[in-house]
């Protein structure tokens, strides 16, 4: 376990690729357009031939299991679409910290990959990276023995680390 892994959610692997395609690209679609073509022919049969069904069966039977069919195909869709979202803003997310990334952080906790390597969905609050980088920094020139730890990273200041200073109310944090 590399550093800072302890307090990341672990992303299970998910399935093979060809699993995925499978199921995404041929057995989901064939199953909507299967689930689409049983409806038009199940009214069909209704309205123009009723006498076809057999007489032991009811139509409430057919309706309930299409009924069924559409909302297991609804889930799928909401499924889909939300694993299409959060994947985009897990993405989207990585792209801003690689910008945020420098010589100091990496030598502190080396590359961090979190978003694509664990899957987890930050919402998209607080500064973007470009207001980030333009808080003012300085290099610290006095040991801050008597200063509270970094309130982002934790870890204690020492002198000559490079720090963001927050104008309106003192803060400092080391520049990321």
């Amino acid at each position: 376990m590399q550093d800072g892994e302890e307090f990341m959610l672990h992303r299970q692997r998910g399935p093979p690729f060809w699993v995925s395609v499978l199921i995404l690209g041929i057995l989901f679609p064939c199953f909507f357009g299967w689930t689409i073509v049983g409806t038009v022919w199940f009214l069909e049969v209704q309205e123009e031939t009723p006498y076809c069904l057999p007489r032991e069966s009811h139509p409430w039977f057919f309706t309930f299991w299409l009924a069924l069919c559409y909302i297991w195909i609804l889930i799928y869709i909401i499924f889909i679409a939300t694993a299409v979202v959060c994947e985009y803003r897990a993405r989207r997310m990585e792209r801003d910290l690689q910008i945020l990334q420098n010589e100091d952080m990496i030598r502190r906790w080396g590359r961090i990959r979190i978003f694509s390597d664990y899957g987890i969905y930050i919402f998209r609050r607080g500064l973007t990276p470009d207001q980030v980088a333009r808080i003012p920094w300085q290099k610290l020139e006095y040991d801050p023995t008597e200063m509270m730890p970094c309130s982002i990273c934790l870890e204690e200041f020492a002198a000559g680390d490079n720090v963001r200073i927050l104008q309106a109310c003192g803060h400092i944090f080391h520049k990321w």
